[in-house]
């Protein structure tokens, strides 16, 4: 169920009421097949593309296996954010269907920003795009868990009243163990892994901060960041 609603990855389909309630706590393990074959993809792009192309799967390879799902949470918390309105108008603002100059501008941004981060790489081992997701994931699932979720987000409602202490438990410990295995393939995936989860973390803050609880959008817009702040990083260590 995970695998079918977060990726596009063919194969996967159905649903089963009774076990909506997992599919929150199932998101690092989805991060880490993701991840594996992220990092597949780059090391086959780097070994018969150009480098710019290369860096182009990187940065495209990840967010079109899930269908663009999280950047489309990404782009519509940019455009409620951003948009400097009441938190009534965020809201409003946040369901709203269509794309926003706001989304735009931070979408520019984000894959600008990632780009460059691919760029600069060079021949840095890409051990810590296996493991970037989970910690991502990781740190939306217990935000969903955990946090109030937004009025109108029944997702958010599922996942925050079903949750327990042995779930978001479990996600942590899928964060902790990326980090630890980040840090066994070299220091810099490590601490890129916790500059994710810092990342994700703040965008977390200011989300829940201005519009006042959690939802899909949210957790998607904490992975997006992450997931760049991640890449960023490991370009700069």
């Amino acid at each position: 169920m995970a695998l079918g609603l977060y990726t596009a990855l063919p194969g996967f389909a159905g649903w089963d009421d009774g076990c909506a309630g997992l599919l929150a706590p199932a998101l690092p393990v989805v991060g880490l097949i993701l991840g594996a074959l992220w990092a597949a993809l780059t090391a086959l792009a780097r070994a018969v593309l150009p480098e710019p192309l290369a860096a182009c799967i990187l940065v495209l390879s990840l967010p079109a296996m899930t269908g663009f799902l999280h950047l489309d949470g990404y782009m519509d918390v940019a455009d409620a954010l951003l948009s400097s309105r009441s938190r009534e108008e965020k809201l409003r603002i946040l369901k709203d269907s269509h794309v926003g100059s706001f989304a735009v501008l931070a979408l520019a941004c984000l894959l600008m920003l990632e780009a460059a981060a691919a760029l600069s790489l060079g021949e840095t081992p890409l051990w810590p795009l296996v493991f970037l997701p989970v910690v991502s994931r990781s740190t939306a699932s217990v935000a969903l868990m955990s946090l109030p979720p937004l009025s109108q987000s029944a997702y958010g409602r599922l996942n925050y009243d079903g949750a327990t202490g042995g779930r978001r438990a479990f996600c942590l410990a899928c964060g902790g163990a990326a980090v630890l295995a980040a840090l066994i393939t070299g220091w810099q995936g490590g601490v890129a892994c916790l500059l994710a989860g810092a990342g994700g973390a703040l965008a977390c803050f200011a989300a829940v901060r201005s519009l006042g609880g959690m939802n899909g959008d949210v957790a998607g817009c904490m992975i997006c960041c992450a997931e760049g702040c991640g890449l960023v990083a490991l370009a700069c260590l």
